[in-house]
């Protein structure tokens, strides 16, 4: 609670810059405050968190994955996975499949996916790591969502 406020502020908007953590490089989150007050003249209290499980690949399901396609935050462990699930990229910009999450099966025909042998989860997971407000990823992190 800030000096001279009546109720705690709230969370305006919260934004880390990372998606999948790299060992040794510290992240901080910018947080903004609503009416604009400071985040230095208030108590925040800090979580980190790690999901249980690790990312596995977009095409083939394997661990770790090791590249990022952005328009729908598909990953992939090698070039090769890359670059055969490519063939179904364009089908993402005609149809508007740029949403990330579990794909129906209609999305997975239209993309090219019909056929892969993995499992899909809708329901992540997750452990505390730290309660600071920064946080630097130990191995442990390696291939997790924090």
């Amino acid at each position: 609670q800030g000096p001279g406020m009546s109720s705690p502020p709230t969370i305006s908007r919260l934004r880390l810059l990372s998606d999948q953590p790299v060992e040794g490089c510290e992240l901080t989150p910018d947080i903004f405050l609503a009416n604009g007050v400071p985040a230095h003249t208030c108590r925040l209290e800090y979580k980190w968190y790690r999901s249980i499980t690790k990312m596995a690949c977009s095409w083939c399901g394997k661990t770790p994955v090791i590249m990022q396609r952005l328009t729908d935050d598909s990953y992939f462990c090698s070039v090769a996975c890359f670059t055969n699930a490519w063939q179904g990229h364009p089908n993402q910009h005609r149809t508007g499949l740029t949403s990330s999450g579990v794909r129906t099966e209609t999305a997975k025909q239209a993309e090219g996916w019909v056929g892969r042998d993995f499992t899909e989860t809708t329901e992540q997971k997750w452990v505390e790591v730290s309660d600071v407000s920064t946080y630097i990823p130990s191995l442990d992190d390696v291939g997790h969502m924090l």
